[in-house]
């Protein structure tokens, strides 16, 4: 058992991005604006840092390198203990980051992405013009490729406001999709 813990390598680098993605200064360990920071993000009371610190930093040195991460988190799996430590980086976690065209990064958990593809799923499943891109998969980033040409987006801004898109000015492909020119 490696560094207090015996998770598969990929639970570790899933673990290790979650940490890298708090870690902004790039050392070795989370310091207390760190995690301050994190816990702000994910909506955690910031007021349980010193307890989470308590729960987590073994070495006591106010600091949570990585081998201290990954104890904790094994400890919480093993004891099915809910802490607040570990259901922040359960919310990290299951976040999405899809990076821009412009160089920023936006973050989605997958329970958004799999509401949205289910509603989307719902509302426009029957769409004649839709046909080629539906039904979107819920379960992975389906939805962030099927809205990538427009046509989704404009179908669903119609049916949310009808004619705010007047789709005889859009030039749409016959089977499906936006011409270029």
């Amino acid at each position: 058992m490696a560094s207090g813990h015996s998770f598969p390598p990929d639970k570790v680098a899933e673990f290790k991005e979650a940490f890298d993605s708090w870690n902004t200064d790039g050392n070795a360990h989370l310091d207390q604006g760190e995690m301050m920071v994190a816990m702000k993000g994910l909506g955690v009371d910031v007021d349980r840092l010193k307890d989470m610190l308590k729960e987590v930093d073994s070495n006591n040195d106010g600091n949570i390198d990585f081998d201290e991460f990954l104890a904790a988190l094994w400890k919480v799996k093993n004891s099915g203990d809910a802490s607040g430590f570990a259901n922040m980086v359960k919310k990290q976690v299951e976040l999405i980051a899809i990076k821009t065209a412009s160089g920023g990064v936006k973050s989605y958990s997958q329970d958004e992405v799999t509401a949205f593809a289910n509603h989307l799923n719902y509302c426009l499943g029957d769409d004649p013009k839709l046909k080629y891109l539906m039904p979107i998969n819920p379960n992975n980033l389906d939805l962030m490729e099927k809205v990538a040409d427009g046509v989704l987006i404009a179908r669903f801004i119609n049916m949310i406001e009808p004619d705010t898109i007047d789709w005889r000015a859009v030039n749409y492909k016959k089977k499906g999709g936006l011409n270029q020119y």
